[in-house]
């Protein structure tokens, strides 16, 4: 029995695929819009040891970093609404959380992922900056907000850039989870195909070459981001 390669099914299956990029890359930016600032305001926290609050966040994040997404889209996407569903019913609210569009779920459990992974990588390179250099940046003049702002925070980025950057493509990678939640993404649209054709290898081939084609891009453009932040430290 012999087999073979379905090209021009695969070329239509790659046509659909890309439909679903800007579904994917929109997951991606919505989980860095709330990461970022939310791991920094966390490993400051964390940083200062503040009482209380620092232990409730390391838990937070240990939660998050430990918790595979799968097992996330099954609490926050599978158990949660019903319960959410019951207490709005109670409240007598006009309002059915079944009525939410999924990838809102998707920007929930990718920004919890995200803000926990950023918050350990702010974390480490805050801790990179020499502390002498905020405490000489206030001796001359400038507020400790100012000091932080123009001084630690330039360069603790550019120490974390290529974790930023590895972090951010690993987690595009992990978008293709999303189709368990009916997202069309570029996993989802492509197995979609494959279902209508039955052509499960030519799909998922696709799905490769598509993935390998924009962490492919987003890589360089983050590599030309990085360079200009390590000029920047160096300057």
């Amino acid at each position: 029995m012999s087999f073979q390669f379905d090209f021009p099914f695969a070329r239509r299956a790659f046509a659909e695929a890309l439909l679903g990029i800007p579904v994917t890359l929109s997951v991606v930016l919505a989980a860095f819009l709330a990461g970022f600032p939310l791991g920094f305001l966390i490993a400051r926290c964390r940083l200062r040891r503040t009482p209380v609050i620092s232990q409730i966040l390391t838990v937070y994040v240990s939660f998050a970093r430990g918790t595979p997404v799968v097992v996330k889209i099954l609490l926050f996407y599978s158990l949660l609404p019903p319960a959410l569903e019951h207490a709005i019913r109670v409240l007598g609210l006009n309002f059915s959380i079944y009525d939410l569009n999924p990838i809102v779920y998707a920007f929930i459990i990718f920004g919890i992922t995200s803000s926990a992974t950023y918050s350990e990588i702010w974390r480490s390179a805050l801790n990179g900056v020499d502390s002498g250099q905020y405490e000489a940046a206030v001796s001359v003049g400038l507020t400790p907000f100012q000091a932080y702002l123009e001084v630690v925070l330039p360069q603790a980025l550019a120490i974390g850039a290529p974790a930023f950057c590895s972090s951010t493509l690993s987690m595009l990678k992990g978008t293709s989870v999303v189709f368990l939640m009916a997202i069309l993404d570029i996993t989802g649209r492509a197995r979609l195909a494959a279902a209508m054709g039955y052509k499960y290898l030519e799909a998922y081939v696709v799905i490769f070459l598509v993935y390998l084609t924009v962490c492919g891009i987003l890589e360089q453009v983050f590599k030309l981001l990085e360079q200009r932040l390590v000029r920047f430290r160096a300057s």
